[in-house]
């Protein structure tokens, strides 16, 4: 397989600092889960309830709509998949994690 087709595949995304890499939807699932963690105060080996698991699937398959979509010119940005995902957490009515997920966010670009 050519892996120039394995990236358009996946889709590409644009980082902050201008690089280009390859969709990784477990890195998007990561994050949200993270903000489920904190927001439940769960440690990370403890399981999240099987709905939520659900719930975060959901929204990652929306940001991999976007990411993996044929008409896009340019790569997806950082920044818009986590638009998506703050609109998916708010949809699916996860409204005090979208919340956390928002002031992390602003946060770290305050640090930046």
């Amino acid at each position: 397989m050519n892996p120039s087709a394995s990236t358009n595949e996946l889709g590409t995304v644009r980082k902050r600092d201008g690089r280009e890499i390859e969709f990784d939807p477990a890195r998007v699932a990561g994050a949200i889960e993270k903000a489920f963690r904190a927001e439940m105060n769960l440690a990370e080996g403890q399981p999240l309830d099987s709905e939520l698991a659900a719930d975060i699937g959901t929204v990652v398959d929306q940001v991999g709509q976007i990411a993996t979509a044929t008409d896009r010119n340019e790569p997806v940005t950082v920044e818009q998949i986590q638009d998506v995902v703050e609109i998916g957490l708010m949809r699916l009515e996860h409204f005090r994690v979208a919340r956390r997920y928002i002031l992390y966010r602003t946060e770290h670009a305050r640090m930046r």
